[in-house]
């Protein structure tokens, strides 16, 4: 019997390009939590964006948890 063949190791990706990568999904995450706050105050109709702030609160958060994620597991 002949064992099964390996599966092509692949090569890791370039440092530079996985955290200009996170830098892109964190501009994302907050121009995204800004444009759903928009949203939610015009919806609401309120004199003070709070909103916004939320918005980009949350997502900021959302984003900072996947970085952390992304930086402390094995590559």
């Amino acid at each position: 019997m002949s064992t099964p063949p390996k599966p092509p190791s692949r090569k890791p990706l370039n440092p530079y390009l996985k955290y200009s990568g996170l830098a892109f999904e964190l501009a994302g995450a907050i121009l995204l939590g800004w444009w759903l706050g928009q949203w939610v105050d015009r919806w609401l109709a309120t004199a003070q964006p709070y909103g916004v702030l939320a918005g980009i609160l949350l997502f900021l958060g959302a984003a900072l948890a996947r970085i952390i994620y992304s930086l402390t597991r094995e590559p």
